[in-house]
């Protein structure tokens, strides 16, 4: 199981609230609803990434290669409150400043940017990010 929800979507209204927040709704195909986001009680907060797919290709041309990919991997993950509470449950009594500070030292770089395929750190990334699934799936440590 991944930890991202994907799906394609239409664009049904958008207004602001009063406090200035935009709402959004969004048409899904009901084969794409992810049980994930059923399941997630009102106020559950997500990061959301849209694309257009008239920007697909465009994008492609233009994505990184792949020892990138896993240093973005690692920066997006460490940012996720989920994360943290994942790096806490497993790693107790570890001091970690921040979820970056947790991400260097348990892949052992310096920089998240150290983080590629083909290298150790990439491995141990490649382990943690398994693991963390395992724990959003069932909790499990």
């Amino acid at each position: 199981m991944t930890v991202h929800i994907q799906f394609e979507a239409k664009k049904h209204a958008l207004r602001q609230t009063q406090d200035g927040s935009v709402t959004i709704s969004l048409n899904i195909h009901p084969d794409d609803v992810d049980p994930r986001l059923l399941m997630a009680p009102m106020g559950k907060v997500f990061q959301v990434v849209m694309v257009d797919p008239d920007d697909i290709a465009e994008a492609q041309d233009e994505a990184p290669e792949a020892a990138d990919t896993l240093t973005q991997q690692a920066a997006i993950m460490c940012q996720g409150v989920r994360w943290m509470e994942f790096v806490n449950a497993k790693y107790r009594g570890h001091n970690f400043k921040d979820g970056a500070d947790a991400m260097r030292q348990l892949c052992g770089v310096a920089s998240r940017r150290d983080i590629k395929e083909g290298t150790k750190a990439g491995d141990t990334f490649k382990q943690l990010n398994r693991d963390l699934d395992a724990f959003l799936q069932h909790d499990v440590i």
